[in-house]
């Protein structure tokens, strides 16, 4: 006898719940590898995708109890033996009622997820109201339906078992309609409400593009709610063949569960891909491929590297314990600056902290006590005045920006403010109004310090960006007793002293590595200047790499402290590193100028007798000029001399050799290397604000001129061949430069394709580009040195200030003289370079001489930018830009013509 096979959907059951299952477990795992990888802060958005997970997990477990106990899928008529239809029909209700209330629990948590990641990408204020009206109706949704879930009827058993007797009161069609409709509303609003912001950020259209279709996956998810909106009003909970029935509306439940997992998901995990990409393709890196953002790589050598030595009488200490302990520990506080700081001033409680040095007196000076105990009072009042709570909130909601000259008082506000777990994003004091907007503007600043010589643009710019006049703080600079109706340093630290203590920070392990410290803004070849996410650990790290390194020459020389001079600006990297924190932790006595005046730095040196000059080359060419001046001054003291941030001309080297041809000259990375006049030492170092500045430096016992000497401890550095990608082996052979450092800052904030150009994974971990030409050579002791060989990045360097030639050119173009153009650098004498213009004149210029075009455009320039990135090189007009097929401009010509022009003209004289 031929029987009929029975009808069954149960096929359909399984492959949508374990299919999309699987998709939501290996996005969960990429999201907690990349949230690993890039030490991000675990926050409320990676707690509710956990959440959605779990309820995930809770979802691919009822469903087979749903198919093999209760017959989900099939006929009722086809289940035998598992009870009569009564009891089928009970056990399936009592099923889908426990199954409502975690698939509406998954919805929920999505939403958290999402909104949280919103609240925490975008920095801005304007999109904060939207996040928590949206976040509020969420919640009120999840409250109403989870009610209305729970007691659909009454009794609440009376769901699952008719003979419970009572009523339920809600019709199915219209409880399943209703919120799956208001569920799909609310998703709606959640996916437009970036679509704006992302517009605004900086970046290119196809990325931007990129980015909101990622989160226009979440249409996905809509989708498969309206089918189950379909379904729902053809569902009839009184049938007798629910176990049909209820098909679609689980099946698509079930994709919708694991698919929101998915979502929020999305856009973390692209760190944790693009490493698994170079794992499982070793021969590749990140950033390689036709779609990729920076140039192609091919195969890498692993064997026989060439790994740069650390400096060999400091190699016991390159892994030290002091360097990974102090660093890493973060239970307790102990991982933030502010404990780190509080640390080294317990180790030098008596010594003179910082003193304002000035032209003809001491200035004021305070000690170490006392700079601590103001720092805490400071953080007091400003906990009181801001509503900053130490253990409350995220520190993106507690950036402070400092816009002043140097103070004795910037250091007790940087560390009141990471005291309240907040961040400090130093504004150069060169900033016109409109750069400080930009910079306030992205980073979200809820509160101002600044001086009264830069007040007024503070004002301009703070009100553009909503910050009210009463947090506008006022640092006292010497010489300065004008009276302003705004609330001073001095005023908040008074407040503070009446103020309860501040309870002690509660940090998790690891927080330090992950959490944000500083933004330091780093200009880039795209144009504006981007916020470099400086952490915790990586300038406690640095900080320890630099002393542990110097720590041989000193304990030789049986110096514990000494006295230096802080004359370059706190709000550069340079200054910010190895003076407010390297210096203070080492116990040293910094002596603080507002801004650097050769006279005044002389007369701080004779007079505090300084041991350590932190410098420019701009600053050693001023002295070499002044030979006179400084001639006046007991400059005995002096020890050490330490330059960087800007390179140095090899015709201003040729010119020292000529006057002082017993100075020893060395040069790297365009920086003189080592000199020696009378008892000083000339020495450099070389680094990026995206290390936290200090990568590699010379030492007096290992000295090869022309090399930037070794790294640093606990420091890697790898050549890569520029065109192959493959990695170098061989001594002498240049390559781009790649570093891996415990100091390697988080990334850029809102930047994410700089990120992903600038750091990349590879199989040992994450290093950074640096775009810097270099060769390995031995030095003649032996040990290996980098040799810097040219500079790719096109950044240009005018007295320690980095200036983009896109953000200059894309100015320029504003101009109706000009066609088109193209910035280069031009070595200057007392700037180290300067930018020039080539420019390609329009129809708009007429019959005007070249002399009164060039000026024209200069002003151009002069009116609209800061003085470091005018022309100081000049314009140029030719007929053409040289550039590529691909339209990119070839400054390396330009400057080959610039080189020709230079020596013909020397020729000729």
């Amino acid at each position: 006898m031929e029987t009929t096979p029975r009808e069954s959907k149960q096929i359909d059951l399984w492959i949508s719940e374990f299919v999309t299952f699987g998709a939501a477990t290996v996005f969960i795992g990429l999201r907690l590898l990349s949230r690993r990888l890039t030490r991000v802060e675990f926050w409320w958005d990676d707690w509710f995708a956990i959440g959605c997970y779990c309820v995930a997990i809770a979802w691919v477990v009822i469903i087979p109890i749903w198919i093999k106990d209760a017959g989900l899928g099939l006929h009722i008529n086809d289940i035998h033996g598992r009870g009569t239809k009564a009891e089928i029909l009970m056990h399936n209700s009592l099923i889908l009622y426990v199954a409502e209330l975690f698939y509406a629990t998954a919805l929920f948590c999505a939403k958290g997820s999402i909104l949280s990641f919103y609240w925490r990408m975008f920095r801005v204020t304007n999109i904060k109201l939207p996040i928590q009206i949206l976040a509020c109706c969420s919640l009120i949704w999840i409250i109403i339906r989870t009610f209305m879930g729970i007691f659909h009827c009454i009794p609440v058993q009376r769901f699952w078992d008719p003979s419970a007797g009572g009523s339920c009161a809600i019709e199915d069609k219209k409880f399943f309609f209703g919120t799956i409709l208001v569920h799909v509303m609310l998703d709606i609003a959640i996916i437009a409400l970036p679509i704006l912001q992302i517009r605004k950020l900086q970046l290119p259209v196809f990325q931007k593009i990129g980015i909101m279709l990622m989160f226009v996956f979440g249409i996905v998810i809509c989708a498969s709610a309206m089918v189950i909106i379909v379904a729902s009003t053809q569902f009839d909970a009184t049938s007798e063949d629910l176990t049909w029935n209820l098909v679609t509306i689980v099946v698509w439940a079930s994709v919708e569960v694991n698919l929101v997992t998915v979502s929020t998901c999305l856009p973390t995990v692209r760190p944790a891909i693009l490493y698994l990409f170079t794992c499982t393709n070793p021969t590749s890196t990140i950033g390689s491929g036709s779609n990729s953002y920076g140039p192609s790589y091919g195969r890498s050598q692993t064997k026989n590297t060439i790994r740069l030595s650390t400096l060999p009488n400091n190699k016991d200490n390159d892994e030290s314990s002091s360097t990974h302990q102090l660093a890493d520990s973060d239970q307790g506080g102990r991982g933030s600056l502010s404990d780190f700081e509080s640390h080294a001033m317990d180790r030098y409680r008596g010594n003179v902290s910082t003193v304002t040095g000035r032209a003809h007196d001491h200035g004021s000076e305070e000690f170490n006590t006392e700079a601590h105990q103001r720092a805490d009072f400071l953080a007091r009042a400003l906990a009181k005045r801001l509503d900053f709570s130490p253990n409350e909130g995220v520190e993106w909601d507690k950036v402070v920006s400092i816009f002043s000259v140097n103070t004795i008082d910037n250091f007790a506000v940087t560390q009141a403010v990471h005291r309240l777990n907040g961040i400090i994003t130093p504004a150069s004091a060169a900033h016109t109004a409109s750069d400080l907007e930009h910079q306030l503007r992205s980073s979200g600043v809820k509160a101002l310090f600044t001086c009264a010589s830069r007040l007024d643009i503070a004002i301009q710019a703070a009100k553009a960006v909503g910050i009210p006049q009463d947090r506008i703080f006022i640092l006292a600079t010497p010489g300065d007793n004008s009276k302003l109706p705004f609330t001073t340093f001095d005023d908040l630290v008074k407040e503070g002293a009446t103020l309860p203590e501040l309870e002690p920070l509660k940090w998790v392990k690891g927080q330090g590595a992950r959490q944000v410290a500083f933004l330091c803004y780093s200009s880039g070849t795209s144009g504006l200047p981007k916020a470099v996410m400086i952490s915790h650990r990586n300038i406690i790290a640095n900080v320890l790499q630099l002393t542990t390194y110097e720590s041989v020459s000193r304990q030789k020389d049986g110096i514990e402290t000494q006295a230096c001079l802080g004359a370059l600006p706190f709000s550069h990297i340079y200054g910010l590193l190895i003076i407010s924190f390297a210096s203070t932790f080492r116990g040293d006595e910094v002596v603080v100028l507002p801004e650097f005046d050769l006279e005044k730095a002389l007369v701080a040196v004779q007079t505090y007798k300084i041991a350590h000059m932190f410098v420019v080359p701009p600053i050693i060419i001023r002295i070499i000029h002044n030979k006179a001046l400084c001639s006046k001054y007991d400059l005995s003291s002096v020890r050490w001399l330490y330059t960087g941030a800007a390179p140095l001309g090899s015709e201003v080297v040729e010119e020292v050799k000529r006057q002082y041809p017993k100075w020893r000259v060395g040069q790297g990375y365009g920086i003189p290397l080592k000199s020696q006049l009378c008892s000083w030492i000339m020495l450099t170092w070389v680094g990026l604000t995206e290390t936290c500045t200090v990568v590699c430096t010379t030492s007096e016992d290992d000295i090869d001129i022309g090399s930037s000497g070794s790294l640093v401890p606990s420091t890697k550095a790898m050549i890569i061949n520029i065109e192959t990608g493959e990695e170098i082996t061989e001594y002498n052979k240049p390559g781009e430069l790649l570093v891996q450092t415990p100091s390697l800052v988080l990334g850029y904030m809102n930047n994410e394709r700089a990120t992903s150009e600038t750091f990349i994974w590879r199989k040992d971990g994450r290093w950074i580009r640096t775009g810097d030409e270099v060769l390995i050579r031995l030095a003649p002791s032996g040990n290996e040195h980098l040799v810097v060989v040219d500079r790719l990045k096109e950044l240009i360097k005018v007295n320690g200030h980095q200036v983009a030639p896109a953000e200059l050119e894309a100015h320029l173009l504003s101009h109706p003289y000009v066609s088109d153009c193209a910035v280069i650098q031009t070595p200057n004498d007392k700037a180290g370079e300067v930018p020039k213009a080539y420019i390609v004149k329009s129809d708009a210029c007429g019959g005007q001489s070249d002399d009164v075009v060039a000026r024209a455009i200069c002003k151009h320039v002069e009116d609209h930018k800061q003085r470091y990135k005018w022309l100081g090189g000049g314009v140029e007009f030719i007929e053409t830009i040289p550039k590529s097929p691909s339209g990119k401009i070839l400054r390396r010509l330009l400057r080959d013509k610039e080189k020709e022009a230079k020596k013909s003209l020397v020729a000729k004289l």
